[in-house]
């Protein structure tokens, strides 16, 4: 009979980093017996989120440097980070928009988020958010800290997808949101310490800006999630998290 041992500490870690790298990205994730629970990866969301931006970042410096104008190099930094991810947290920002403003009730509005098609909302805040995260890094692409700011947008938005499953209850247990659960207070704690770590790329001043008005957006949306549909789903995760990193990187592009 076999008998199934507990898991090392690094087994966990490698389990909990692959269904990061699984769920968060396109990256294939290590191919091992036991895959960690998706809440329980949740400390290292904010470093997949730093990675996603730091390639990014340094995809647009990269075209800047060898002569690109700064708006072509921005965008190439924007379609990295959106192939990455496979546009996982844009289509949870634009069924969100849909559902949240086109909706009569509660049950209609879910109805609308689940569905695959994009609506007038979905995609007036897709276009919004994308031209903001453009114009912004329109900004920074020809300087070498496009790369801290990015890693920073990217681990500081993933810590508020977080932040929201703790706090904000879930309302499809069905939904991706649903089915990871909560995560917990020492997942937290350390997608916290990374996501802090992360700033000391930038200047001191930089982080108060970022900390200050960085999770506004999210902490409105949130909000009106809890107001429009009772608490969060996995498309509002992702809405959650456009909204953050637009909002940090215009941030940190007029700092």
């Amino acid at each position: 009979m076999h008998n199934q041992e507990t898991p090392t500490v690094f087994e966990r870690i490698r389990n909990d980093i692959s269904t990061a790298l699984g769920l968060l990205t396109i990256v294939p994730a290590w191919r091992h017996p036991e895959r960690g629970k998706v809440a329980s990866s949740a400390w290292c969301w904010p470093l997949i989120g730093a990675l996603v931006g730091a390639v990014a970042g340094l995809a647009g410096y990269v075209a800047s440097a060898v002569g690109l104008a700064p708006g072509i190099a921005a965008a190439l930094a924007v379609a990295l980070a959106i192939a990455t991810t496979g546009g996982l947290h844009e289509d949870g920002l634009a069924d969100t928009a849909d559902g949240l403003l086109g909706g009569r009730n509660k049950a209609s509005r879910l109805r609308i988020m689940h569905d695959s098609r994009i609506g007038t909302f979905g995609a007036l805040a897709l276009f919004i958010v994308l031209v903001l995260r453009w114009s912004a890094i329109s900004e920074l692409v020809a300087e070498w800290r496009i790369v801290a700011c990015m890693a920073v947008a990217g681990a500081f938005s993933r810590m508020v997808m977080v932040a929201a499953m703790h706090f904000v209850p879930t309302v499809d247990s069905s939904g991706l949101s649903g089915r990871a659960g909560k995560p917990s207070r020492k997942a937290m704690w350390i997608g916290g310490a990374t996501t802090l770590g992360s700033m000391a790329a930038i200047n001191s001043s930089q982080i108060l800006t970022v900390l200050a008005l960085g999770a506004i957006p999210a902490i409105a949306l949130l909000y009106l999630a809890r107001k429009r549909v009772g608490g969060q789903t996995g498309d509002v995760l992702g809405a959650s998290q456009q909204a953050t990193e637009a909002s940090v990187l215009v941030a940190l592009s007029t700092s």
